[in-house]
């Protein structure tokens, strides 16, 4: 018994559905590549504050460089010296010394005074300007515990 042939209609059926499956095939491969995971981890975007961050590290290690030697002078000098510190550490700063721009003896209060207000409002220029919420309260509650410690001094 010879098995029964292909009906024509069978045949062109096949012709034009077999293209057909074909690239739906090809479709459902590519969608499924595109939910998979991807190999590599794309690079997280830059920190657009991170500049930001650097400069007021900078001038408030080199303010804390300054009175350093003088924190034995007056208690609150010493208190500013503290606070800078907990400010570096808040800040996530790589240590450094600091460019330690010498105070005239004579007048270290008001020397310092000048010195932390011209921070305070550099980093509270900073705070304005920080595009994370965050970072910019965290700035402006350390330009205002550099302004409370400030108006401490005597002279």
């Amino acid at each position: 018994m010879t098995p029964p042939r292909a009906s024509r209609r069978t045949a062109l059926g096949a012709l034009v559905l077999l293209p057909l499956l074909t690239a739906c095939s090809g479709r459902v491969d590519d969608a499924v590549d595109r939910l998979r995971a991807p190999e590599t981890t794309p690079p997280a975007p830059p920190n657009p504050d991170a500049a930001a961050v650097a400069a007021v590290a900078r001038a408030i290690e080199d303010v804390r460089a300054a009175i350093s030697p003088y924190a034995g002078s007056q208690p609150v000098v010493a208190d500013l010296v503290a606070l800078h510190e907990a400010h570096l550490r808040a800040l996530a700063a790589t240590p450094s010394p600091g460019t330690a721009a010498p105070l005239d003896k004579d007048q270290v209060p008001g020397q310092v005074r000048a010195r932390e207000t011209a921070l305070a409002r550099r980093i509270t220029t900073r705070a304005v300007a920080a595009h994370d919420p965050e970072l910019a309260r965290l700035l402006a509650s350390m330009a205002a515990a550099i302004g409370q410690r400030t108006a401490e001094l005597a002279g």
